[in-house]
């Protein structure tokens, strides 16, 4: 393999030069994109074209099909042109649901991987070395089918898992076990590393999956600047007003897929701690139907209570953007009882047009996010009168204080979470390892 001098940021031109190809392999964030997950993996590929890499780009995403209603047409092609015009290329591969399932289960893991395996092989046909970075279970198996010695010498491959059946999936147990041999094996084998998005991540890697820590390399999750702008005033009050919120009123806003682990029910019971004030609530539970039995479960809350509020079942990536620019805005609150990471803070304290901080409970990687009273305000996971008197503290904020948390958290967020900068500090790492082969 070829050898070249890794440097600590700037390590784009050494990327370019050491791989003949980099191959991103996503199953949400091309498509369309409905999770954090798909969130970080968009970012992750149009911070690739930023940093000059397009030519040299291949994206292999699971197949999503025009019939499956987590399909967005204009998402879609707006990351087709911004890929193709820098010369990416998009190579689709199934994984035996017809595109209708992007995530699945372990069947659909295998399909998909040994179709990565394909092109890969025909990649590796023409020679030269490639870069492979995996995002999260979807290809958790790619690695073990890669393992044949005539390919090893021709590529390196990067796992990133945004989450883990230990997390987010625990009476799952074949996707834990499955992750935990791919972790381990990855992790030594020289031609493989792991991508830890933060640190609470990467300690579950090591302490609960026995990664060896050798081999974890960080990607921490981040920002791009392109990513906000000034919403205009009249679409803010036309959204708010809408939402059943009159001039004057307050409002705390809670916002993720409809999951028992994001804690909405959590949300509630703190609400109705607090029906003497005067605070209304938007809850976006979003369901990929539209409703399960959890957004039943809030709906019985919030009737038992007779909370003032909207609960939306459909998630418009659009709207919580705009509600975060409104003046009537006094929170943003994330409930989770489990999470890996957790975007919504960090994409709060970096957007300089956000008007509200942040309370988040105090669980996995969004602990690591909030210093509680400096740039947020953090709660013991669970517990819904620590969160109502959390949110009481924000209700009876004067300005100043408020303006010195948001300045604390966006001054933060900027220096930890300036994706570029942790891109290229990734791949720094790869190509260290390179360097040793």
């Amino acid at each position: 393999m070829k050898s070249l001098e890794a440097k600590s940021y700037n390590t784009t031109n050494g990327v370019y030069q050491r791989f003949d190809s980099v191959n991103v392999l996503v199953h949400d964030g091309v498509y369309g994109v409905h999770t954090g997950a798909g969130t970080s993996n968009h970012r992750f590929l149009k911070t690739l074209v930023k940093l000059g890499l397009g030519p040299k780009l291949n994206v292999i995403p699971i197949f999503t099909a025009p019939s499956n209603p987590n399909f967005q047409q204009d998402f879609f092609l707006e990351t087709l042109n911004f890929i193709s015009t820098n010369k990416g290329v998009v190579i689709p591969i199934d994984n035996g649901t017809e595109g209708m399932e992007t995530f699945g289960y372990f069947e659909h893991w295998e399909m998909a991987c040994k179709n990565a395996v394909q092109i890969v092989r025909e990649l590796c046909i023409a020679n030269g070395t490639h870069l492979l970075v995996s995002f999260d279970t979807p290809f958790i198996l790619l690695h073990e089918l890669l393992g044949d010695s005539s390919l090893k010498e021709q590529f390196f491959h990067a796992h990133v898992p945004h989450s883990t059946g230990l997390i987010h999936d625990p009476d799952y147990r074949m996707r834990i076990e499955t992750e935990r041999t791919a972790f381990v094996d990855i992790t030594s084998s020289p031609s493989g590393a792991l991508g830890s998005t933060c640190d609470y991540m990467k300690k579950h890697l090591l302490q609960d999956y026995g990664a060896d820590e050798r081999r974890i390399i960080p990607l921490t999750y981040g920002t791009l600047t392109e990513d906000y702008h000034r919403i205009n005033q009249s679409r803010i009050e036309q959204t708010v007003r809408a939402l059943g919120i009159e001039e004057g009123e307050k409002f705390v806003l809670a916002y993720g897929r409809a999951m028992p682990y994001k804690g909405f029910h959590i949300f509630l019971e703190s609400l109705a701690k607090l029906r003497e004030s005067s605070v209304k609530f938007v809850l976006i539970a979003a369901a990929r139907d539209g409703g399960n039995d959890y957004i039943d479960s809030l709906q019985k809350i919030m009737d038992d209570y007779g909370l003032r509020g909207k609960l939306i079942t459909h998630f418009d990536s659009t709207l919580p953007y705009i509600l975060q620019q409104s003046h009537q805005l006094a929170a943003v609150v994330v409930p989770s009882l489990a999470e890996p990471f957790g975007l919504i803070p960090v994409e709060n304290f970096a957007n300089p047009f956000s008007t509200a901080p942040v309370i988040a409970s105090a669980v996995g990687g969004l602990g690591e996010q909030i210093e509680d009273g400096v740039n947020g305000f953090t709660f013991e996971a669970g517990n819904a009168d620590d969160l109502a008197k959390k949110i009481q503290i924000i209700l009876q904020m004067d300005d100043t204080n408020r303006k010195a948390i948001k300045k604390t958290a966006f001054d933060r967020a900027r220096e930890r979470n300036d994706l570029e900068k942790n891109v290229s500090t990734f791949f720094s790492h790869i190509l260290r390892f390179c360097l040793r082969l």
